[in-house]
């Protein structure tokens, strides 16, 4: 997988204010190139992932602006390279929000058979 995700010898979870901006400009093409359709409409950093602080030698592995192009990949790079591209497109989407409903039932004499 030369070229299409960074350096691969670390265990840092984090990435720095640079790399987030470099992936900003190549969402869209790495969304689509995946094959996926969902907004990517958040470009406020996440604080629990980007921070220069906690980076040791090397950032978390991203996608590199070079795309695969995936029949050039075997299976197993194929996916490496998927879950490496969704961890990171993540980042830019919107926070999921939720749904409640409450429903209140006030039974009167009917019997339920």
């Amino acid at each position: 997988m030369k070229k299409f995700i960074t350096y691969a010898r670390t265990e840092c979870s984090y990435i720095g204010k640079e790399t987030y901006k470099d992936l900003q400009m190549v969402k869209q093409a790495l969304r689509d190139s995946l094959g996926y359709e969902f907004n990517l409409t958040d470009s406020v950093p996440k604080g629990k992932y980007i921070n220069d602080e906690k980076i040791e030698e090397h950032s978390a592995i991203t996608p590199t602006k070079v795309s695969p192009t995936f029949s050039q990949l075997s299976d197993d790079e194929q996916k490496i390279y998927r879950l490496i591209a969704l961890s990171v497109l993540k980042l830019f989407c919107p926070v999921y929000e939720y749904s409640k409903t409450t429903i209140i039932i006030q039974p009167d004499r009917s019997s339920l058979v």
